[in-house]
């Protein structure tokens, strides 16, 4: 599943505590009561404009897994934009399926 969406402002020095925070709060969404793994943690640039990513790896009580990507960039002084990406598989072909959509992205 790949979603995306837009939001309040967020100085390019809060974004990686915001991205992170986000992440969890989505995997803790997706996936009550699993466990996460940070896998990725890194500052990107989406169509030029400063961004920041993170990956979490989830894992439940039932064996259940996933993975969760979120991008989230600075559109303006005003206006963030998010790139989300679920996979509730534990099959890499799933996960770089995702990944190749997140990558291609472009803000207009």
């Amino acid at each position: 599943m790949v979603l995306a969406g837009r939001g309040g402002p967020v100085a390019e020095s809060a974004l990686r505590q915001r991205t992170e925070t986000s992440a969890r709060s989505n995997a803790e969404f997706f996936y009550p009561d699993a466990r996460t793994t940070l896998e990725e943690s890194r500052a990107t640039k989406v169509s030029g404009r400063s961004a920041y990513t993170v990956v979490l790896s989830v894992r439940d009580e039932s064996g259940r897994t996933g993975r969760i990507r979120l991008t989230l960039v600075t559109r303006s002084s005003d206006q963030s934009a998010f790139l989300l990406g679920i996979t509730m598989s534990p099959e890499s072909t799933d996960s770089g399926e995702v990944d190749s959509v997140l990558a291609d992205a472009a803000l207009r």
